[in-house]
């Protein structure tokens, strides 16, 4: 049998290190993702952006171009939320706005979440990958 003293280093020693376990490798809910800063990759594309994201827009910085676009994003539910392009700097894709993009968010993986992106009205989809940095 365990000493008193010796039971209670060794249960608090576990109550110390439970909140830094259950911090890291945490599973999020889609709302956790609705706020903050994110870094989305696309190497078969060469396409990695920072992209900043409030309740009401969020804004994308293409690294190496200098390109900037704003949305206005409108959620549906936690998961589910359409992005309107409202202002761009690339004249590629000046077109563009007033485009909406509907975006559901399908899987998460700690600070990941993978998500389908389909041009509204258009039926064209694509799958990409998020982390949330901040």
């Amino acid at each position: 049998m365990l000493k008193p003293i010796v039971m209670i280093k060794k249960l608090l020693f576990l109550l110390l290190l439970t909140p830094f376990v259950t911090a890291f490798g945490q599973e999020h809910d889609c709302a956790y993702f609705k706020t903050g800063q994110f870094r989305i990759v696309d190497e078969a594309m060469g396409y990695e952006a920072m992209i900043e994201r409030d309740e009401n827009f969020q804004t994308e910085y293409t690294k190496g171009t200098g390109n900037i676009a704003k949305y206005k994003i409108d959620w549906k539910d936690d998961c589910n939320f359409e992005l309107e392009l409202v202002e761009t700097n690339d004249k590629q894709a000046q077109d563009f706005i007033g485009t909406k993009f509907a975006i559901q968010i399908k899987d998460i993986k700690e600070l990941t979440y993978s998500f389908d992106i389909t041009i509204v009205g258009t039926g064209h989809s694509s799958t990409y990958e998020m982390t949330k940095i901040e």
